[in-house]
């Protein structure tokens, strides 16, 4: 119905075969119609912190260059490095030249109420009717729905919602509330038209693998003599590795299950585990970020480099069992980073200055669980298979490896819903490497990580009280073969003094 559409798309990994020929159709019927693309489409909140911005062609690149010649992932990262995770190249490649060549595109950035935001924007561009497609896999707040659909309703808006494949919960609330209110409909899933009697159309992004016998060419666990190997993998989070600031070895802690690299002259350190005498897996990364916002002038956007690091105080050193970091930051700030060492285990955390002038920091200490694979060219590379593997292989080699979220009950009554809206629960929550996870958890209180790739070896890090919990670091829709990050942020008003309830804990079994 109507002369003017308005059209929200889901660009994420499970939809992406499907969005090139969504267009092509909707160009058939409506050109040039406005089209507003989510990459994540859940309705929380009332969408005002999600932002619209038209799609420009030169902008349509994985990394944007700011003034100082660095590069940032730009909001059009996720094309070049996470939907080929999820879908064949080829489908890829048809969305990235609809974003550079079809003309009246949007794409929503930020917020958790992308859809909201869009459907709201899309109603102020002079259309009748409005048509969302997406796998309706993502929470939706049935209240915010009701509301908007009333608003639809009142504009005399109709909205037609279509899943891609399955029909889900969240999908029947958006077709009740939002379509249903609006005078519109629910259509047929796009797989009941493309590929009739199809035995099986549930998206890639929510499938749950099987346990299947190892491929070919995977040996968990190799021992090797030494700590380095050139198929070794480090965290991915570069922008908080400080890496270039911390290459050098300043002294090497042995323990029974593992050794710990410390690194400097900027705080870092990596823990190799071992098996007897020999050293097994890429290593856990343990460091520090800080971060130093600022507004480019010319293309006003905000970017938040990792905040400079200029010297310590005094030459970082062993003492009385404690290693410390004292370092000076950008604009004079200090930053210590300190470690405590007992015989089967080692405890961090830091101090830090506020900046200048009430500037945000993010500042906080982190460790990074290893990715186990890396792309080179069409196969996936690891310790574990240096020879390579498929996506496919690698998915179901990754198997038996899990990590265990413990949600602690006391953050039950602030984060019982966010964790049931992801699909976790107070307790354990046992999660294998090998499914995709929309997101994961935060406010936790230990994560220990084992499977075959760890050998005889079980990593446990966990906050020494309740009172301060881990948030966890990761885009969305990944699999934690990929590597994964855990935050500690201390509040600003106490993080000026050592306080050794406010720090992670390591130990290795």
């Amino acid at each position: 119905d109507g002369e003017v559409l308005g059209v929200v798309l889901d660009v994420s990994g499970s939809m992406a075969e499907y969005l090139s020929a969504v267009v092509r159709e909707v160009d058939k019927n409506f050109k040039n119609a406005p089209i507003v693309y989510v990459n994540h489409a859940g309705m929380l909140g009332d969408g005002k912190d999600c932002e619209i911005h038209p799609i420009i062609e030169p902008e349509v690149t994985p990394y944007w260059v700011d003034e100082f010649e660095r590069k940032h992932p730009s909001p059009y990262w996720f094309l070049w490095h996470d939907l080929p995770r999820k879908a064949d190249q080829h489908y890829v490649d048809r969305l990235i030249e609809t974003f550079k060549t079809r003309p009246n595109q949007f794409l929503a950035r930020g917020g958790k109420n992308r859809v909201g935001a869009a459907a709201e924007f899309l109603s102020t561009q002079g259309i009748d009717s409005l048509y969302i497609f997406s796998d309706f896999e993502d929470f939706v707040d049935e209240v915010y729905c009701d509301t908007l659909g009333k608003k639809l309703s009142r504009e005399h808006i109709k909205t037609y919602v279509q899943p891609a494949a399955a029909r889900t919960d969240y999908l029947h609330v958006v077709s009740r509330e939002v379509a249903g209110r609006s005078g519109g409909s629910e259509m047929k899933p796009l797989t009941d038209l493309l590929r009739p009697g199809d035995l099986d159309p549930e998206p890639i992004a929510v499938a749950v693998k099987k346990e299947v016998p190892i491929p070919d060419g995977v040996k968990f666990a190799t021992p090797r003599e030494n700590m380095e190997d050139k198929n070794l993998l480090r965290t991915y989070w570069g922008s908080y590795s400080y890496y270039d600031d911390s290459k050098e070895i300043l002294k090497v802690v042995n323990y029974p299950n593992f050794d710990l690299v410390i690194r400097g002259p900027a705080a870092r350190a990596e823990i190799f585990l071992k098996d007897g005498d020999k050293y097994i897996q890429s290593p856990v990364i343990f460091g520090f970020h800080s971060h130093k916002p600022y507004l480019n002038e010319k293309d006003g956007r905000t970017y938040y480099p990792r905040r400079k690091f200029l010297r310590n105080v005094e030459e970082p050193k062993f003492e009385n069992g404690e290693f410390t970091w004292k370092m000076v930051l950008e604009d004079e700030i200090r930053f210590d980073v300190t470690f405590w060492f007992k015989e089967d285990s080692l405890t961090g955390t830091y101090t830090a200055e506020l900046p200048p002038e009430g500037q945000s920091d993010n500042a906080h200490i982190y460790f990074g669980v290893p990715p186990m694979a890396r792309k080179q060219g069409e196969q996936y590379v690891g310790i574990d298979f240096p020879g390579g593997l498929s996506l496919e292989d690698l998915r179901l080699a990754m198997t038996n490896n899990t990590a265990n979220f413990y949600l602690p009950v006391q953050a039950e009554d602030s984060q019982g819903t966010n964790w049931s809206r992801l699909g976790f629960k107070k307790g354990d929550n046992y999660c294998p490497y090998n499914i995709m996870y929309r997101d994961l958890p935060s406010a936790v209180r230990e994560i220990t990580i084992s499977g075959p790739s760890f050998g005889p070896r079980k990593l446990e890090a966990r906050t020494t009280s309740n009172n301060l919990l881990l948030s966890t670091g990761n885009r969305a829709d990944m699999e934690l073969w990929e590597g994964f990050l855990c935050r500690l942020t201390r509040p600003s008003d106490r993080r000026h003094r050592v306080v050794k309830t406010e720090a992670i804990k390591f130990t290795i079994e």
